[in-house]
């Protein structure tokens, strides 16, 4: 994230307000999804995080990217 300057409060803006981005995967282990979630920020690109969705309690960012321009 620092060297991409994306910040934590980047992140979890993308988390909350973002839309699904392609399909939804099944994990590594059982009860597991990963899902990237993309939002535009304000007065930037958009910014997209992969996120591993764990047995419906927890959450694990995996990543955080800027996404090409189109």
């Amino acid at each position: 994230m620092i060297e991409r300057d994306i910040t934590d409060q980047i992140a979890l803006e993308v988390m909350r307000k973002g839309y699904v981005k392609g399909a939804i995967e099944a994990g590594k282990n059982p009860d597991e999804w990963v899902v990237k979630l993309v939002d535009q920020i304000k007065g930037q690109r958009e910014v997209g995080v992969v996120v591993v969705v764990a047995g419906w309690t927890k959450l694990h960012v995996k990543t955080v990217e800027w996404e090409d321009l189109r």
